[in-house]
């Protein structure tokens, strides 16, 4: 841990950050319901309904920009958490509240679940392409909808845990 510094680590995820926000800037807007109600439609009747709604709507090339938009935003938001995930565990360990062991075990299984987020993103992106291109059944929607929901848990438990450890420390570096 010790061969990053905090600086290094922290410009990194600025600038993660920043193509992250410019990404999901870019991004289309559909009208509703969004691009998440179809992530997680779980049916293929609602998952119909949804497509459905965006053809009468002539929204369906927005809805294929948005999700290929979603492959560059998952590279920039996987790099973006991986990275205050990091900062987070050097300031665990410069600030005592962490062990190197432990805070090289934490940069680690948090980088490790960012990046299953983002591979588990990259399939829910393909299943989401299957459907609004018509080939709707009950298989793609249910992995498309797994893949959602497990994404969006390790993704708020990591933003999370992040969070929780850079607080810890800071507590700790006043104390």
């Amino acid at each position: 841990m010790a061969a990053l510094h905090t600086g290094e680590i922290s410009l990194l995820l600025a600038v993660a950050a920043a193509l992250t926000a410019v990404i999901g800037v870019l991004f289309p807007r559909l009208g509703p319901p969004g691009i998440v109600a179809l992530e997680l439609a779980r049916s293929p009747r609602r998952a119909q309904q949804i497509v459905g709604r965006w053809q009468e709507a002539a929204e369906l090339g927005r809805a294929r920009r948005s999700v290929y938009l979603d492959f560059a935003f998952i590279v920039s938001y996987v790099a973006g958490l991986a990275f205050l995930i990091l900062l987070a565990a050097r300031a665990a360990e410069e600030s005592g509240l962490m062990s190197g062991e432990r805070a090289d075990t934490f940069a680690w299984v948090g980088s490790l679940a960012m990046i299953g987020a983002g591979a588990l993103d990259t399939v829910e992106n393909l299943g989401l392409l299957l459907l609004i291109r018509g080939r709707i059944s009950r298989g793609w929607t249910l992995l498309t909808s797994a893949c959602a929901l497990v994404k969006f848990v390790l993704l708020i438990a990591g933003a999370l845990a992040a969070l929780a450890v850079l607080t810890a420390s800071l507590i700790k570096w006043l104390a």
